[in-house]
């Protein structure tokens, strides 16, 4: 289950200082270990974000409601797509069917690493703008010509 992070900077938990009908745990924000935390960096930023707590919920708030209460969003940021530019195209047999596939070569531009990706999917199904994940990190990455 995914858990969302906001610091009581303002004001402790109380009828009407969090949005209502949230469930949610308060802690002392000052005795969490760090592997709770997948950024444990995030509340070390400003001990003032937390000053009045750590609240924890199991789903997002949004972005009114945390100006509206004054609250901190401690959640990781979803970091922008990096870049793979394209080398070659180079045809393949598939090990299974014994039939030629034409294989599309890119470089991935943040960790360096050159990869291949079905032609046909990057010409039939994907769109401008589209990503994929890195073979390497994970991490999104949009395929340039």
């Amino acid at each position: 289950m995914t858990s969302f992070y906001y610091g009581l900077r303002a004001r402790p938990a109380s009828p009407g200082a969090i949005p209502a009908g949230l469930s949610f745990e308060i802690v002392d924000a000052t005795n969490i270990p760090d592997n709770w935390f997948k950024d444990p960096l995030a509340l070390r930023k400003d001990v003032a974000d937390t000053r009045h707590g750590l609240m924890i919920t199991d789903e997002p708030i949004t972005d009114e409601h945390i100006s509206q209460y004054e609250l901190i969003d401690l959640n990781p940021k979803p970091k922008a797509p990096s870049s793979a530019i394209f080398i070659s195209d180079l045809t393949v047999i598939d090990p299974e069917t014994k039939l030629p596939v034409q294989v599309s070569i890119y470089k991935d531009l943040a960790t360096g690493g050159v990869f291949g990706i079905d032609t046909s999917y990057v010409t039939c199904k994907m769109e401008d703008g589209d990503t994929v994940h890195s073979v390497f990190d994970g991490s999104l990455v949009l395929l340039e010509e």
